[in-house]
């Protein structure tokens, strides 16, 4: 998508003429982002200006776009090398002789100083140095090394040249050129490179840098030694200054050389390049292949070695076809979309006889490939278009425009595109010959030996690719895509379509030429996004515009039939279909299907889908520009397996038009899983989905390495990807193996190559996985979930990420510590990772951009712990979504759905009146529907409860039929859940805690029923409650006897909080199996677990202080603080397993910790323990051990707690673990009593003895510690005592925690958690169990 464009350079050498001289050079250097029309040719012919900014002459690296014309270019440098740069270094190196020699016979004959000697052996070395430097040049060009090779050479010598460069530039002065001739030998070394050895500039100026701050380094840090050639004449001087001084005019002299070089640099391409494409002689009479005539010796440019040309010459009617345009005023918009393409096309026509010929005898062994392209050249007029020449007035003097070039090598391209209809309409006759090999000098295909080898794509040969495509394609796909294109023989409606392909083919890229392009007429405006008067640059649209409107401009479309025609202008159509995508399964269903679905809509047929894919097939091969040399785009640059995927996959793209976008990935997914792990089924749970894509994805040679991969990962990454991979992008479309609802999708840009880089191991797979999943969650945080978004796709790209290696990524190295990993959201359907600084994360604050900060560190997998493993789930059990329904409310305000059991504990009505109160403080109203379990008894409860607000003049309002309320602006519906099984129980239990309400109840056939007066409070059948949207659900109940299809009533809904787990209190198995398959379909579920709703306490200033609650309310909760220091759990063995009765007291345990710390500001866990204590508390563990109580869920438990190493299989290992830790635990609870309660100084009061004395006893305590640690007796005072003891937080809010969450989403758009910082974990396979 940000490929770097091409500048076109045109000659300005005056001896440079004709057609093919002018050069095309890539921008290495540009912008990724620069489009390819930013630069454009300058009106008098000089060099082109850059619209991006500097002279684009001076930014170039220049490389030639072809790149068999580059590697000429450089094998005649190293020719050039041999001959003349050989040549300059060997007289270098001799004439280096005579300064040593003149040096020797000086210092003998005038007996000099030993200090004078230094000269002969500096000159001794440096004359070394250059025979050693001319032997490695010749080195060099006998092995003939790469280009770049020799200009590594080049640099060794530079630098150990710099070595002897002079200290000071007086000696040169004073004592003459004899002491100097170093210096001057170093300053032409480093020229002549340059000026005889063709060093390309980019590389020189590189090399003279790194070589000026190497010499300086040395002067600065030796200046001390005095170097080897200090003189009297230069002591007063410092080393370093005249070092500077001399480098300084060194540096200018060599800045000046560059731009000299610079400019014949240029030239010597330029010349290269027009010999290498001069114009061919025209064909001979026996139909040979024209080929291009040597190029003759030139002073500025190496000869360049024999090479076969397999380009086509030029059509004859070339000359006719170019048209000159005055310049004059011109108008935006025309009568024609572009007059040069009316006038060029103007009096042409297509020979519709000679076409549909080609058709018929396409096939035949006797129709030779020149007779195709003599016919193809006769009969499409539209191929002049390619070399259409623009010439206005100034430029009429015989410089040539950029035109003829590109037009050149559009041309080569669709006659590549021709050969490969031809080839591919021939298979069983000489076609897989000429697509591999292309043909001979007389246009025979050449015949190759077919083979196969184990090596690499990237490690063949040139001829290895192509005998091994021959060899090793299923040549038999090329044959069903080309018959279920329509193009079978035998049928009338076979010939008519390989008239269209052949038409189309002709004619499908030349809107590529940018000055035949058209403008928008103001009667079609505007036309996908374009508005008149302006010029459509897409080419595949602008070729659309010219077919819809104006079909007679291209006559061999405006000939085609009707049918025909239709076919042909839906394979122009913008579907936005990338293959890549589809193949590698980067992008949702939507992203890369739905603007192709939505053009089959338009008329088109199946077989036009795949007449667009064999279109594509064609197009490609062709696009190397070299048709003679076979298809060689798919044959020497495509990787084959690359190819026998898009080929694999294109029956399934024919199906598009009978399927769904989402049923068709999912069956091409399928389908792929079977050809790379047949040994496996196909995976149908909830990860099948995500699993299959990253298979896709990833290529591992191992795949049963990356599913070993993906399970280990940890569970929120697993769920990340089993979520995020498995949304479609298609509204009201999921796939079947995992229902995902809601949207926007996201298309990871680069995923396929992030995961492809590294899936060579386990472990860098994995850190790739969670690479992805970081970005993903990222993502989603910028566009939140929303089920209005489900058809949307947002493309997010990362190339930075699959760019680097992931040990950079995840490991932020020192070098980046100072820089952070950012998600910017560019537009509404984009996003981008990129790397950025603080600096420029403040100018993207300041700039009011959205971003996410990434963490792509992966914790230690101790710290993250897998889901659990079990053995008995269901292993299709899906996983709670994270979903938003932002759709419209039925009704006016908020609407929240609470199922709840009031009874003595009170939490469930501190959670209705948390809510009341919140929904109240809402601009909007809102409405509760309550829906009381069980039994109507629980309304008499609530009724007694609520009897102040009830009362008359309360805060509560009851409405006609007392089935409802009004609080304020929150209106509350009532519903009751009966429950027959449970309801005797019930009666009982809130009979036995609240002795003092009045119950009325009935016995029928042997149970209790409750008995509801007229005129009491009590709520209607659940199963008379309105459909319609919700915001939320909240289940803070058992609900066993609600039938699941009550849940279908309601047409959206953000979320279901449950607070509790399965197989807990409020998700008793296995009813909850079946109501959690409805709501989840419903809306995502989030579970409560106890791990959170535990740690979620009440204040004591909010219990003491809230207005809410009355005094039966605040004492309960009192009454709970006391339960959960003091009242140790004591089941009977048959209602009581080991895992509940660890579970309660490691719970309690906790708040115990707290407690102590708060009173005694120490650890409770480091206080020395009474030995009574430890007695009741080692009866306690004795009572509750035994294996006549079942085990439960005691491993799981263990876990909880971080017990490492669990022998699990031991029972016995089993008990005494649970042992030590039920002891443990009760231990923390019993001590923390002791101390804040029982030997509290108020705990003490005057009572009498059996001998009628007086004694001090406590008021509290526990009745009989080693028989019991739930008895106790003084309650009342216990809990007086807790009121005064400075506790920070209470009990556990528990169901306060649901509500909570429900009313805080409402504030908080798309976000689940509802804005808290909750942490929301993927919920393990238990957690579904039986889905």
């Amino acid at each position: 998508r940000r490929a770097s464009g091409a500048i076109s350079v045109a000659s300005h050498r005056s001896g440079v003429t004709g057609d093919n001289r002018s050069l095309v050079m890539a921008n290495d250097r540009r912008d990724n982002r620069q489009s390819p029309q930013s630069t454009v040719p300058a009106p008098d012919g000089g060099k082109p200006r850059s619209a991006c900014g500097p002279d684009a002459m001076e930014m170039l690296q220049l490389t030639f776009l072809d790149k068999s014309l580059e590697t000429a270019y450089q094998d005649a440098f190293l020719t050039w090398i041999a001959s003349g740069g050989v040549s300059v270094v060997r007289t270098l190196a001799i004439f280096s002789l005579l300064p040593l020699v003149a040096n020797i016979i000086i210092n003998s004959a005038y007996n000099t100083v030993s200090s004078q000697w230094n000269f002969v052996a500096i000159s001794a070395v440096i004359s070394a140095l250059l025979f050693l430097y001319w032997a490695l040049l010749e080195f060099v060009a006998a092995l003939r090394f790469t280009y770049t090779g020799a200009m590594m050479s080049l640099s060794v010598g530079v630098v150990l040249f710099l070595s002897f460069t002079p200290e000071c530039e007086d000696v040169f002065f004073i004592h003459g050129p004899m002491e100097g001739w170093v210096s001057v030998s170093v300053t032409a070394f480093l020229a002549l490179p340059t000026v005889f050895m063709k060093l390309p500039p980019s590389s020189y100026f590189v090399l003279f840098h790194i070589c000026l701050a190497l010499h300086i380094a040395c002067v600065v840090n030796f200046d001390e030694l005095n170097g080897l050639l200090e003189t009297e004449a230069c002591t007063d001087v410092p080393h370093w200054v005249s070092h500077l001084k001399e480098w300084v005019l060194q540096y200018l002299f060599f800045h000046l050389l560059h731009w000299c070089r610079r400019r014949e640099y240029l030239n010597e391409r330029v010349v290269f390049a027009a010999d290498r494409l001069a114009p061919a002689p025209k064909s001979t009479e026996s139909g040979a292949a024209p080929t291009a005539a040597p190029a003759p010796p030139s002073a500025s440019a190496p000869p360049a070695p024999p090479q076969k040309n397999n380009k086509v010459p030029p059509p004859p009617s070339v000359s006719a076809n170019q048209t000159a345009l005055n310049e004059g005023p011109r108008t935006t918009v025309s009568r024609a979309p572009n007059l040069l393409l009316v006038r060029s096309m103007e009096g042409k026509a297509a020979n519709w006889p000679r076409i549909r010929r080609m058709a018929e005898v396409i096939r035949k062994p006797e129709y030779s490939l020149r007779e195709y392209y003599d016919d193809c050249v006769a009969s499409f007029p539209e191929l002049g278009l390619f070399f259409v020449d623009v010439v206005n007035k100034r430029q009429s003097g015989g410089r040539q425009n950029l035109s003829a070039f590109s037009g050149e090598a559009e041309y080569q391209r669709t006659v590549g595109a021709l050969f490969t209809v031809y080839w591919l309409l021939r298979l069983d006759v000489d076609g897989k010959e000429g697509f591999c090999y292309g043909v001979d000098d007389d246009w025979q295909p050449i015949k190759g030996k077919p083979a196969s080898t184990d090596k690499s794509f990237f490690k063949m040969s040139t001829e290895e690719k192509r005998s091994s495509l021959l060899g090793t394609m299923d040549w038999s796909m090329f044959s069903d895509l080309v018959n279920r294109a329509g193009c079978a023989p035998g049928s009338q409606e076979s010939t008519e379509r390989v008239v269209a392909l052949l038409c189309l083919t002709a004619f499908h890229d030349i809107m590529k030429l940018p000055w035949i392009q058209p403008i928008v007429q103001p009667m079609h405006a505007p036309y996908n996004g374009y508005e008149a008067g302006v010029r459509i640059h897409d080419h595949d649209l602008a070729l659309s515009y010219v077919l819809e409107h104006f079909p007679s401009l291209l006559p061999s479309y405006g000939g085609l039939q009707l049918r025909e025609r239709q076919g042909v202008l839906f394979t122009q159509g913008k579907m936005q279909f990338n293959h890549g995508w589809f193949v590698q399964a980067e992008a949702p269903p939507g992203g890369m299907l739905s603007k192709f679905k939505a053009l089959l809509g338009t008329g088109a047929e199946q077989a036009d889908i795949d007449l667009y894919f064999l279109h594509w097939v064609t197009d490609l091969a062709g696009a190397e520009g070299t048709p003679l040399g076979g298809a060689e785009k798919l044959v020497l640059k495509f990787p084959h397996p690359v190819l026998t995927a898009f080929l694999w996959s294109m029956p399934y793209m024919s199906k598009l038009k009978a399927m769904s976008e989402t049923d068709l990935v999912e069956q091409y997914l399928e389908a792929q899983w079977k050809f790379h792990l047949p040994d496996l089924e196909i995976p149908t749970d909830a990860r099948a989905i995500a699993l299959m894509r990253i298979t896709l994805m990833a290529q591992a040679q191992n795949n049963h390495m990356l599913i070993e991969a993906f399970d280990e990962l940890p569970a929120p990454d697993q769920q990340c990807l089993i979520t995020e991979l498995s949304r479609t992008g298609c509204m009201g479309q999921t796939f079947k193996r995992h229902v995902v609802a809601g949207g926007p999708a996201f298309l990871i840009y680069y995923s396929p190559a992030l995961l492809q880089r590294n899936n060579k191991t386990k472990q860098d797979l994995q850190a790739a996985l969670h690479t992805l999943c970081v970005v993903l969650r990222g993502a989603r945080a910028i566009w939140p979930m929303s089920l209005k978004a489900q058809g949307n796709t947002v493309i997010v790209m990362i190339e930075s990420l699959k760019s680097n290696d992931i040990s950079f990524v995840v490991g932020n190295p020192a070098s980046e510590a100072r820089s952070v990993w950012v998600l910017l959201r560019d537009n509404n359907h984009e996003g981008s990772v990129c790397l950025c600084t603080a600096t420029e994360l403040n100018a993207l604050y300041l700039e009011g951009a959205q971003f996410r900060v990434l963490d792509f560190f992966i914790p230690n997998p101790k710290d993250s712990p897998t889901s659990p493993k079990d053995d008995k789930a269901d292993p299709r059990a899906p996983k709670p979504l994270t979903l938003v329904d932002d759709e419209g409310k039925e009704g006016e305000g908020n609407r929240i759905l609470v199922f709840t059991d009031m009874s003595t504990e009170c939490d469930d009505e501190c959670a209705i009146l948390w809510l009341v109160a919140a929904l109240n403080r809402r601009p909007v109203p809102a409405t509760i529907e309550l829906v009381q379990t069980d039994s109507h008894v629980r309304f008499q409860w609530m009724a007694h409860v609520f009897a102040n607000k009830f009362a008359p003049g309360g805060e509560w309002e009851l409405l006609e039929g007392r089935n409802s309320f009004r609080a304020g602006q929150v209106l509350v519906h009532m519903y009751l859940a009966h429950s027959p099984a449970h309801e005797s129980k019930i009666i009982d239990d809130i009979s036995k805690k609240a002795s003092d309400v009045s119950i009325e109840w009935k016995e029928e056939n042997g149970r209790k029923v409750a008995v509801r007066r007229p005129g009491d409070l009590g709520g209607k059948d659940y199963k008379l409650m309105p459909g319609g949207a919700l915001d939320s659900i909240v289940v803070a109940a058992a609900i066993p006897d609600v039938e699941p299809a009550f849940f279908d009533r309601f047409t959206a809904c953000k979320c279901t909080y449950v607070v509790g787990t399965p197989g807990g209190t409020n998700c008793p198995m296995p009813s909850w199996v079946d109501l959690l398959a409805r709501m989840y379909v419903l809306a995502p579920v989030v579970y409560l677990t106890p791990q959170l709703t535990r740690t979620i306490r009440f204040p004591r200033n909010y219990v003491k202080t809230n207005p809410d609650w009355n005094e039966l309310i605040k004492h309960t909760v009192w009454d709970a603080t006391l339960t959960f220091m003091a009242r140790r759990p004591e089941f009977p063995a048959k209602f009581g397993s080991w895992g509940l009765v660890l579970r309660l007291n490691f719970a309690n345990a906790l708040f115990c910790r707290d407690w102590y710390f708060d009173v005694m500001q120490r650890n409770v866990s480091e206080e020395k323990k009474p030995e009574s204590l430890v007695e009741a508390v080692q009866c306690y563990v004795d009572r509750n051990s035994g294996y006549d109580r079942d085990v439960g869920t005691v491993v799981d438990e263990l876990r909880n707690m971080d017990v490492k190493d669990i022998r699990a299989n031991d029972k016995e290992w089993v008990r005494n673990k649970y042992r030590e830790e039920l002891f443990n635990n009760v231990m923390i609870c019993v001590f923390t009593t002791d101390t804040l309660i029982w030997r509290h100084k108020r705990n003490v009061k005057v009572g009498m003895d059996e001998a009628g004395f007086e004694k001090v006893q406590p008021r509290c305590g526990y009745a009989n510690p080693t028989k019991s640690l739930s008895d106790i007796f003084g309650a009342e005072d216990a809990i007086g005592l807790i009121q005064d003891l400075p506790l920070r937080r209470l009990t556990p809010a528990y169901d306060v925690v649901g509500v909570i969450c429900a009313h805080a989403s409402l504030e908080s758009g798309d976000d689940v958690s509802g804005g808290l910082g909750l942490v929301l974990d993927t919920a393990d396979d238990t957690m579904g169990l039986g889905l």
